[in-house]
């Protein structure tokens, strides 16, 4: 894997635009490692997906630079089975890059490059063709994400994407009181509740130190799915907070945990409202979605 082309895909905007500082560092790591180089800077939503599709037949590796958007759409680019991807991240939530432990400085893969190291995690499918690595939301969460894109201009950091967030969130409190998730799985298990939100993890890292599933395990093959029954009401998206800081959100009982290979996710509201969902952080459209896992389905550049 030490040679031939290294395909390098930045965000410019990630982040507060730090991906910028990063051509000089991908140029010495192949240098260090003995590979031709190719840099390609995003220009506009769906851009990455479209440059991980030309680098997908003729790269070595491929590395993407930015935050949980861009990563999805390169692996969206890449597709179910496609060559080692490497991560650094420069965006504001990072979920995946953090998981895995992903490295800043792209001179840090050398080693891992030279060696050839690389380790797999599950893909999931939706019905539309579309990947994913980390969760699919939908409900109160989705709503808060959607609204998040209307506003959201250019390149932005952490504590103001925490500020907004607050914002979003009380907002979504009052108009997303979504009562009727009904989610349906492959798997023999009992009739799971009709729901006011619901996760599905890959992952079991949601944003910064939250971890709504740490009990998920992104190489089992399995989709974790948590179904909220409880209203949303602040202090229901409170205690939900709390519980996801210290990872014991199995302590609620107005949670249930289902585990499968094939989910679909229904809502029909009284007042036919649309109920959205999101991938990987960015609002995709509103239910019914089917998801389906592909186990090992995607290779990454191991940081260690």
């Amino acid at each position: 894997m030490a040679s031939g082309l290294l395909s390098v895909i930045i965000n410019p905007i990630s982040g507060r635009g730090s991906a910028r500082k990063l051509p000089e560092r991908f140029e010495r790591l192949a240098r260090e490692v003995g590979m031709t180089v190719d840099m390609r800077l995003t220009q506009r939503e769906g851009h990455a997906k479209e440059l991980a599709e030309s680098a997908r037949q003729k790269a070595a590796v491929v590395a993407c630079a930015g935050g949980d958007g861009t990563i999805n759409e390169v692996v969206n680019g890449l597709g179910a089975g496609g060559p080692p991807l490497l991560l650094v991240p420069t965006g504001t939530g990072n979920a995946l890059a953090r998981e895995v432990g992903a490295h800043a400085d792209p001179v840090r893969y050398a080693a891992s490059l030279r060696e050839r190291r690389t380790v797999t995690r599950d893909l999931g499918r939706l019905h539309d063709g579309r990947l994913f690595a980390g969760l699919v939301g939908a409900g109160f969460e989705a709503e808060c994400v959607r609204v998040y894109k209307e506003v959201r201009t250019g390149s932005i950091g952490r504590f103001q994407y925490v500020k907004l967030m607050g914002g979003f969130m009380w907002r979504a409190i009052a108009d997303s009181d979504f009562q009727t998730l009904q989610l349906t799985t492959d798997l023999p298990s009992p009739p799971v509740p009709l729901a006011s939100w619901v996760l599905l993890a890959i992952s079991p890292v949601f944003g910064g130190p939250v971890r709504f599933l740490p009990h998920a395990n992104p190489n089992d093959g399995l989709l974790d799915a948590l179904v909220m029954r409880d209203r949303v009401r602040l202090y229901s998206v409170l205690r939900m907070l709390v519980l996801g800081l210290i990872h014991q959100t199995r302590l609620s009982s107005k949670v249930d945990f289902v585990t499968s290979t094939h989910v679909r996710l229904d809502a029909h509201e009284p007042d036919g409202r649309p109920v959205p969902y999101q991938v990987d952080g960015d609002f995709a459209g509103y239910l019914p979605i089917e998801v389906e896992m592909l186990p090992g389905a995607l290779t990454l550049v191991a940081p260690r």
